[in-house]
């Protein structure tokens, strides 16, 4: 099954001692994406899944 991703934002800095990242979105309404089960992360090294 393959499976299409949405960029929904990108990664402007970092935040705290725990691995918590700013992300400024690509949308003019940011509380659409307050609802999302699972964001994955591109990285250069491959795709990290998180909930």
């Amino acid at each position: 099954m393959e499976t299409d991703f949405i960029a929904v934002g990108r990664i402007v800095g970092t935040h705290g001692t725990r691995g918590t990242v700013k992300v400024r979105p690509y949308s003019g309404i940011p509380e659409r994406f307050l609802n999302l089960k699972t964001v994955y992360l591109f990285l250069e090294t491959g795709v990290t899944g998180f909930v």
